[in-house]
C-alpha cells in the first residue's frame, strides 16, 4: 500500500498528473515491485520465507521514510486535490469519495482474481 500511495502521491505533487493517471501508474508500479519481492521470497521455504517477507517489508519502510529527496521523509507529502470529475460525478466531499472508494471495493471483489 505504501509503494501505491506515495506513487500516486509522487506524481500527483511533482508531476501533476490527473487522479485517473496516477491510479493505474500506481497499480503498475505495486504489482512490478511485488512481482519482485516475490521472485526474492519464493525462493526461500518455510520459517526463512516469513522472516524475508518481514524483512522485505521492512526495508520499503526504511527505504520510503530515508529517501527524503523523493517522499520528504517524515515531513510526508502534501495532500492533491480531489479526482477530477467523471462522468459529470464530482468527488470533492468525504461522501463522494467514500462512494467512490466503494466502487473500487466493489471492483476489485467483483473480478475473478479479487
Amino acid at each position: 500500500m505504501a509503494v501505491g500511495g506515495y506513487t500516486a502521491a509522487v506524481s500527483a505533487s511533482r508531476w501533476d498528473l490527473n487522479f485517473w493517471i496516477q491510479l493505474p501508474l500506481a497499480v503498475v508500479i505495486t504489482a512490478v515491485l511485488a512481482f519482485v519481492m516475490g521472485l526474492i521470497s519464493m525462493r526461500t521455504n518455510a520459517s526463512h520465507f516469513v522472516i524475508l517477507t518481514l524483512v522485505l517489508s521492512e526495508l520499503m519502510v526504511l527505504v520510503l521514510h530515508n529517501w527524503k529527496s523523493v517522499t520528504k521523509g517524515s515531513l510526508g507529502i502534501i495532500r492533491p486535490g480531489a479526482p477530477d470529475p467523471l462522468f459529470g460525478i464530482e468527488f470533492d466531499s468525504f461522501r463522494s469519495m467514500y462512494y467512490l472508494s466503494v466502487r473500487f471495493l466493489a471492483l476489485t471483489l467483483l473480478t475473478p482474481w479479487g
